[in-house]
């Protein structure tokens, strides 16, 4: 069987996230960058109509224009030539030519009716006679009164002149001439190629033409003539239904119906105009939306990179040793729970590695040797573990494998051996000054499988048991530890009924007396806790405290203790006048609680009792952890409160002191150790002494425990010890015995 797939952070996740992120910004960017082609086409198609328009709109006015003049004209050319004839007197030049100036044109010519010159305004063409086929001619022939010519050319002299006719009943008759550049001067500025030349120069346009029933009437030059006839302007299209445009390489065309046009077809004008601006404008907004798209890429891309590493790191921490790199506990939990939920999984066995005495590395070498001999262990136990079996770091110093095909035993035995063989070889560069050994407990596959706590307390109530046996390195969990197990699992159930209330007379307490040593009377208890079993019987302090604390019960055990703690310091006042203050033992779980003095103040509260009748007692391994000053600032703070501290066992650990003068105890207690191995001649006598005289000078109590002698009372007593507590004094009494020796007021 392979072994199951290691925990990660699913990348896949992140890479959809990422994905969808990225392409819904992407298609916003497309259809913003699409809505605005579309605008700008439009405003550009809108502006070349509008110019298109513009020549129309000139075009149309230049054509009323010219119409209104021509009118204008030839009502002054019929009005001049009405005029001549109405004065009765002969002609000459000098009357015509003052004619003329009066009625602003440029010639007057009198004909006969044969349509000869007979006079004239400027002397000229006297005797002319108009020859066949000459407009003169027809109207002569026309009969008609009066007659006004478009402007043509001159035929005698080739520039352009527009002339008027007035026949008088004899025959004869007028001709009144207004040179053509005279109506220029008036329409100049209407022309249509005056007016292109100007607006391509203001407008951008590429060139202009105009389209007169389906033909182009005037283009501005052959290229854009090219254009215009690629578009399907003339073909298959009505182009008089209104504007029409088209893009084409870059090219825009738009042609717009000259409004009102006077011409016998329909007449349209047609603009080119570049859209180089257009594009270029595309261009840069691409461009400036690419780069926006590729810094927000950059600014997603080191935020996911920025949150997935932030991930896996709590991930990893969550579910990885960070020393080893191997999975955890809380990875060994939730491994055996997959185990345990998977139908097809095999029988499981665990092998529990323990480091025999490795805290005297750390003691000796330093943290950082020991911090290398767990990494050198675990890339040992790494290299030898198979397909079928995972690695796990449970705490310091212990690490779990776990065998998915683990039925048999002499297999297991096998493996085991060779596993501790190899890695204490690895070991032996590093610690061969130290007696450190490897133990590994085996949990087989023939156990039914439970959670990762059982399985975890099985595995330790094995390792307990090996080190009963110095020379026992490998030992199976069997029946018989099985029966401790049910034992602990029995015991811990009787725990929860004491906390919860179900099984409280199970606890009970003793009081031991403390006695002051210069004058032998009572000067308080020891509040001592004890637990009766209803199946297993009287269980040893140290093992039920231990239970508790390792199946987080000790806080709620410690409550119930300080509570029936404070309750009988209720009773002993109401017994008593005197103040007999009990000395209560703390766990240094207790310690962590933020809220615990704020707890023990209200009690004391609720009783109505002082704080100083309550002690409490914690062992010198509180304080010698110089990393966690946690449990000293809550001791501190008790101290503060009003309650009295006391060091339990002194000289049994690691305190000194110097670091002592430091703590907030009131009270020293001298393990009984010390006490016991007092007699006439030894030598522990001069250190007691000293220990008692360090302790005054920093203003501390002391109490001796353990007195059985009149000897040690008497010794401790001339030393100048406080006070003594032990069977020579009393035995630990019940709560009756007690209020019976403060009521008759106990003495030594």
């Amino acid at each position: 069987m392979r072994k199951r797939k290691l925990k990660s952070v699913n990348l896949t996740w992140f890479g959809i996230s990422f994905f969808t992120v990225t392409i819904l910004y992407l298609v916003v960017a497309l259809l913003v960058i699409q809505y605005r082609f579309n605008e700008m086409q439009d405003q550009y198609e809108t502006r070349a109509v509008q110019t298109a328009e513009g020549y129309a709109n000139v075009l149309s006015t230049g054509d009323r224009a010219r119409n209104y003049i021509g009118e204008l004209l030839e009502e002054q050319i019929a009005t001049a030539s009405g005029a001549v004839f109405l004065r009765d007197q002969p002609f000459n030049e000098a009357l015509l030519s003052d004619y003329a100036e009066q009625f602003d044109v440029d010639e007057i010519y009198i004909y006969d009716e044969d349509g000869m010159v007979t006079h004239s305004s400027n002397g000229e063409f006297i005797g002319w006679e108009a020859p066949e086929g000459h407009p003169i001619r027809d109207f002569i022939q026309s009969g008609e009164e009066t007659y006004v010519e478009s402007v043509r050319e001159d035929s005698e002299r080739g520039f352009l002149m527009k002339f008027g006719y007035t026949r008088l009943d004899d025959g004869r008759f007028s001709q009144i001439g207004i040179r053509a550049e005279r109506l220029q001067s008036f329409t100049d500025s209407f022309e249509a190629r005056r007016m292109f030349e100007g607006i391509e120069e203001t407008q951008a346009v590429e060139g202009a033409a105009i389209i007169r029933g389906g033909e182009l009437t005037y283009v501005s030059d052959d290229e854009t003539r090219d254009v215009i006839l690629s578009f399907d302007l003339f073909e298959g299209r009505q182009i008089g239904e209104g504007n029409w445009t088209a893009a084409e390489d870059m090219l825009l065309v738009a042609a717009v119906p000259i409004p009102d046009a006077r011409y016998g077809h329909e007449g349209h004008v047609a603009v080119v105009k570049t859209m180089d601006a257009f594009y270029f404008e595309m261009q840069f907004m691409v461009f400036s939306v690419s780069l926006i798209y590729a810094s927000f890429l950059f600014v997603i891309s080191t935020i996911f990179v920025s949150l997935y590493r932030k991930t896996k790191s709590h991930f990893d921490l969550a579910y990885f040793d960070p020393l080893t790199g191997l999975p955890n506990a809380t990875y060994l939990k939730e491994y055996v729970k997959e185990l345990k939920e998977d139908p097809g999984a095999s029988p499981s066995a665990f092998l529990m590695i323990n480091i025999r005495n490795f805290r005297a590395i750390n003691l000796s070498k330093g943290y950082t040797v020991g911090d290398e001999t767990l990494k050198l262990i675990s890339h040992a136990l790494n290299r030898r573990v198979g397909d079928a079996e995972m690695l796990f770091r449970f705490n310091s110093d212990r690490f779990i494998v776990i065998r998915e095909d683990g039925s048999d035993d002499q297999r297991l035995l096998d493996d085991a051996r060779q596993l501790i063989e190899e890695v204490s070889a690895h070991l032996e560069p590093i610690v061969e000054s130290f007696p450190v050994k490897l133990q590994a407990a085996i949990l087989a596959g023939n156990h039914r499988l439970a959670d990762a706590e059982d399985i975890y307390r099985r595995l330790a109530l094995t390792l307990d048991k090996i080190a009963t046996d110095a020379n026992q390195s490998i030992l199976f969990f069997d029946a018989d530890l099985e029966a401790d197990y049910q034992r602990i699992e029995l015991l811990k159930q009787e725990l929860r009924g004491v906390v919860d209330g179900t099984n409280r007379e199970s606890l009970y307490y003793h009081f031991q007396p403390q006695v002051r040593l210069d004058t032998g009377k009572l000067s308080g208890f020891e509040v001592l806790a004890r637990f009766h079993s209803e199946t297993y019987g009287e269980i040893r302090p140290d093992e039920f405290i231990r239970l508790a604390e390792e199946n987080q019960l000790i806080t709620d055990l410690g409550d119930r203790i300080l509570i029936d703690a404070v309750s009988m310091a209720r009773d002993i006042m109401d017994a008593s006048k005197a103040v007999y203050p009990l000395a209560v033992n703390l766990s240094v779980i207790q310690l962590y609680r933020p809220d615990f003095t704020a707890f023990a103040v209200a009690l004391c509260e609720d009783y109505g009792i002082p704080r100083s009748m309550i002690e409490f007692e914690v062992t010198e391994s509180v304080f010698t952890d110089l990393f966690d000053e946690k449990p000293i600032l809550q001791l501190q703070e008790l101290k503060d409160a009003g309650f009295s501290i006391s060091m339990d066992d002194f000289g049994k650990g690691y305190s000194s002191f110097s670091r002592l003068r430091d703590l907030p105890v009131n009270r020293l207690k001298i393990d009984k150790a010390f006490i016991w191995e007092l007699d006439a001649t030894n030598t522990e006598e001069s250190l007691l002494e000293d220990i008692i005289s360090m302790c005054h000078k920093m203003g501390l109590d002391v109490v001796g425990e353990g007195i059985e002698t009149d000897y040690q009372q008497n010794y401790l007593k001339q030393l100048g010890c406080d006070l003594g507590q032990g069977f020579y004094f009393s035995r630990p009494v019940d709560r009756e015995k007690a209020l019976g020796m403060v009521k008759e007021g106990y003495s030594r």
